[in-house]
């Protein structure tokens, strides 16, 4: 008995609907002040595949409480408050106010920080360094400043080894902030550098990132021109790299931090530009090279108040908007590290229950298919929301592979450009090339008779959030294909017919084998072939 090659030509048009330019966004959690907070400014901090950690500015377990934090499932259950600032013994004054920025996780310990709060015996009201562990237990202030060591911290943290990192937007020897080191343990806060004693002026609002032992970061304001400035500290001691300001370059960047990809630095400023309404920029880690890759304004986006987040070769990145009726109440965008291929990837509705204002960066889920974030307004509410939206992953990749839609580089899922019989959505899960021809990623059939046949191939990680993938057999396939089988994330059957799906899932990409037994066959033969489609 034999069985012929498994494999059809692949025809997708019948089952496909095609993805749209702008992904529609899911709300998980609406803030309403107490007890849950209210007015989030910052981002979320992934611990885990599944659980998501964050603070809110405003709200509490109490009327008028400055704050919480908070933990939430990706698929918006189990949202739990952790803390409630200013709640405890120690009241107000002692405890921290107002925190900004997102929590730095360490093992089961949260790190992060608070503008305003903290004392020891008297009220400095300076702002706090904290830790609590992931179930709410152990909260701890392990630093409060006040002015020599500066004031105000309006950032996140970073961690290396058991010290973290961190900048104040003013107070220090020079009046305008500080950068500092201090242990986990919350002993030995040192100040690295105080901006404004040396004529670099300073008032930073962003967190640092860290490239072997120079940490590189941004200024409001610089010495030059008054717009703001990218830094770096080492060993070597403090360097401006770049001066904001120049003609229509970007100016004044808000809570951003930079992205590192290899030895090139991308970020923000929240004016500046074209319009002056902010810009995405990229820069060589020496300072050499800086380019604007975007200049934000016109009706789709404006003034982005967070940093950008790297994935492969894309950046995804939030616009606050201008909050008004008649208005973007902000975006989410992503962009090629090149600066080609600018798309929205979000509009926030200006209509009742969807966010409004992103003031902080996404936060892209493991498998690349998510990001989640949070907006400082909106909701059922209107005190902020916490939202979840697709990555357009296929989106992604058709652009990566340089699909732009003209002829014979047509960029939709059911597209053959290439016209190899395997169209642009299975390309991708099979990880072939859309623009040259690629059988060879064709599963690989074994078997005959009543072994039955069993298919082997690989799928591509990011493909389980766009796309669904079935296994289609018979043995007449003029018939038409009675039999089918999922090909899910994981493992699975036999089923009902037999058939097993053996997910290696610990390979990269994904290792897939599909058994179809023998008692399928009639004369011997059995025919199968993938169908994906994508909602």
């Amino acid at each position: 008995m034999k069985t012929r090659h498994p494999l059809l030509a692949l025809s997708l048009a019948a089952s496909l609907t095609l993805f749209s330019a702008s992904a529609e966004d899911t709300i998980l959690h609406s803030f309403t002040g107490a007890p849950d907070g209210s007015v989030p400014r910052g981002s979320l901090t992934l611990g885990g595949s599944n659980i998501l950690y964050g603070m809110t500015r405003s709200g509490g377990d109490q009327s008028g409480a400055p704050g919480t934090i908070f933990r939430i499932n990706t698929d918006g259950t189990g949202y739990s408050l952790l803390h409630s600032f200013g709640t405890g013994t120690s009241g107000y004054q002692f405890d921290g106010q107002l925190p900004s920025g997102s929590l730095t996780l360490s093992g089961s310990t949260l790190y992060g920080m608070t503008e305003q709060g903290g004392g020891e015996g008297e009220f400095w009201n300076g702002g706090t360094i904290f830790r609590i562990n992931i179930d709410g237990t152990g909260y701890s202030i392990l630093h409060s400043f006040h002015y020599p060591d500066g004031n105000y911290p309006r950032g996140s943290l970073t961690l290396s080894g058991s010290t973290l990192y961190g900048m104040t937007a003013s107070g220090g020897e020079g009046g305008t902030g500080t950068i500092f080191s201090i242990d986990t343990s919350g002993k030995s806060l040192t100040v690295l550098h105080s901006f404004g004693s040396g004529g670099d002026t300073g008032y930073p609002l962003g967190g640092l990132t860290l490239d072997g032992s120079t940490l590189y970061g941004m200024i409001r304001q610089d010495g030059n021109s008054h717009k703001g400035a990218i830094f770096r500290i080492g060993t070597d001691g403090y360097t401006i790299l770049h001066s904001f300001g120049t003609g229509t370059d970007g100016a004044q960047p808000w809570y951003s931090s930079l992205t590192l990809a290899g030895s090139i630095l991308y970020g923000m400023t929240s004016r500046g530009g074209t319009f002056d309404n902010g810009t995405v920029f990229r820069m060589n880690t020496d300072g050499s090279g800086y380019q604007v890759l975007v200049n934000f304004g016109g009706s789709d986006s404006s003034t982005p108040y967070g940093s950008l987040t790297l994935c492969g070769t894309t950046l995804y990145g939030m616009v606050s908007g201008d909050g008004g009726t008649n208005g973007p109440n902000g975006t989410v965008f992503r962009i090629h590290t090149d600066g080609t291929g600018y798309t929205l990837v979000h509009t926030f509705a200006d209509q009742p229950g969807d966010g409004s204002q992103p003031l902080g960066d996404v936060t892209l889920s493991p498998d690349g298919g998510t990001l989640y974030g949070m907006t400082y307004l909106g909701g059922a509410m209107n005190q902020g929301a916490i939202f979840s939206v697709n990555a357009d992953v296929y989106a992604v990749w058709a652009s990566s592979m340089g699909l732009d839609g003209t002829a014979g580089k047509e960029k939709g899922f059911g597209d053959d450009p290439d016209q190899d019989g395997i169209a642009n959505g299975m390309e991708w899960i099979l990880g072939g090339n859309p623009l040259s021809n690629s059988r060879s990623v064709l599963p690989t059939p074994a078997g005959g008779g009543s072994e039955g046949l069993t298919l082997t191939f690989t799928r591509a990680k990011a493909s389980l959030t766009r796309a669904a993938l079935i296994v289609q057999y018979g043995a007449d396939p003029g018939a038409g294909w009675p039999f089918s089988a999922v090909v899910g994330p994981e493992s699975s059957g036999p089923d009902s017919n037999g058939v097993t799906v053996t997910i290696n899932a610990a390979a990269t990409p994904d290792q897939v084998t599909v058994h179809i037994p023998g008692e399928r066959a009639i004369n011997g033969r059995i025919f199968a072939r993938l169908q994906a489609t994508m909602p």
